[in-house]
């Protein structure tokens, strides 16, 4: 069961966190233009998503990060394609949102790690 334990506040929460990274990041609002080797380390910031989504549902984490990110890339995509000039290719632009929900998964794994790796699974 996939789904069980799964809190759709969690889902819709994290789907609207990650929108915002991925605005902010796809669109280089928070990062410098002035940069030669053109990496993208604005990707590492869907671990935040995740990581979030993680915290807020314990029954579930990983099935909660993974479905937000699901649920919100089409829907960051739609806007991308309707409101900005698109002028990556396809294949391009879908490496580039599959990296980002690898990204946001890897947060909750994180929180997961986190959890098992402290007796009481708590922040200190």
């Amino acid at each position: 069961m996939l789904l069980h334990g799964v809190r759709w506040f969690s889902v819709v929460f994290g789907a609207a966190i990650y929108c915002a990274v991925f605005i902010f990041v796809r669109h280089d609002l928070l990062t410098d233009n002035n940069n030669p080797s053109h990496t993208q380390l604005g990707l590492l910031l869907f671990i935040a998503p995740g990581m979030v989504a993680a915290f807020i549902a314990p029954r579930a984490p990983l099935s909660v990060a993974l479905l937000a990110a699901l649920i919100a890339t089409p829907f960051c995509v739609l806007v991308t394609w309707l409101v900005y000039a698109c002028v990556d290719s396809f294949w391009q632009e879908m490496a580039w949102n599959s990296s980002a929900i690898f990204w946001s998964g890897l947060g909750a794994l994180v929180v997961m790690f986190w959890r098992a790796m402290t007796p009481s699974g708590r922040l200190p």
